[in-house]
């Protein structure tokens, strides 16, 4: 090999050497993160006596050739250092990013659940394998998670459809019950206000898909004792209108003595539907 070639070859092996030299440092500023203090510590003296040993090769009177080759053996050297610590900070990123994505997805709900504590347990032990450089450990712990992460999203997405329909049906049922007749009269103000608030809620999250922000059961609840309600007056004033008939359909005067049908506009005249109703049929078995 020519002298110049030589010159040539070493001065590309020391270009080599400093930038591999740059990247481990780098390396090491952030290496806490998926290295443990003793790797990182070990890291660290093993770079201090690499540059200790370059700047020797340097300073000792030797031929160009044999420094050469000198240089080229610690730059195969920190290559190894850096290709162990990119192995363990693509393992890390690989670990931290699928974790956060699956937490991104979670409503508040979901993070006290068992699933989710298993995950985070199972997270904690894989970082941990990461630091210590169990390529094994690692390797289990980060399928169990993926495993567990893609069961916990399908409950997820399970629970969001079911969370839809019964959005929908809450909707639909609220609606319902304003178009009836006799909500203004038998429902308390609070109560028909209560359920136009959660109805405007409702619709407007069903825009957005953000359906875990009501209190569906809450909801659920005072829809249902209102349905309740609106169906036990329909079939009181139902019974009275029959009742009422017959007793015309008997009587010479087409007169009904015992209690007055109250519908539409004539019901605010009670105070409450119910009692009216048991005050007409005690006047008929008086």
């Amino acid at each position: 090999m020519s002298k110049y070639k030589t010159k040539n070859n070493l001065f590309d092996s020391r270009k080599l050497f400093k930038e591999r030299i740059f990247i481990i440092e780098k390396d090491l500023d952030n290496g806490s993160q998926y290295l443990s203090d003793f790797s990182h510590k070990k890291t660290i003296q093993e770079v201090a006596i690499i540059n200790s040993e370059y700047e020797e090769i340097l300073e000792t009177p030797i031929f160009d050739s044999a420094r050469l080759r000198k240089i080229n053996v610690l730059c195969e050297r920190v290559g190894k250092l850096i290709e162990t610590n990119s192995s363990s900070r693509r393992k890390y990123h690989a670990l931290l990013d699928m974790f956060e994505t699956a937490q991104s997805g979670l409503n508040i709900g979901n993070k006290y659940t068992s699933q989710w504590s298993l995950i985070e347990s199972e997270y904690k032990i894989c970082l941990e394998a990461v630091k210590f450089r169990n390529n094994e450990l690692y390797a289990i712990v980060f399928d169990n998670i993926k495993s567990h992460i893609t069961q916990l999203q399908e409950q997820i997405k399970l629970e969001k459809l079911k969370a839809i329909e019964e959005t929908q049906k809450l909707i639909s049922d609220i609606e319902s019950i304003v178009d009836d007749d006799l909500t203004e009269f038998v429902l308390a103000g609070e109560t028909l206000e209560f359920l136009l608030d959660r109805y405007d809620e409702l619709r407007s999250n069903m825009d957005g898909q953000d359906i875990f922000t009501v209190n569906l059961i809450s909801t659920q609840q005072q829809v249902e004792d209102a349905k309740t309600l609106l169906f036990v007056c329909n079939n009181q004033i139902q019974i009275l209108t029959k009742i009422d008939k017959f007793i015309k359909s008997r009587s010479s005067t087409n007169h009904n003595p015992y209690f007055t049908v109250l519908t539409g506009e004539k019901m605010k005249e009670v105070d409450n539907y119910g009692e009216y109703y048991e005050r007409s049929i005690r006047a008929i078995n008086r």
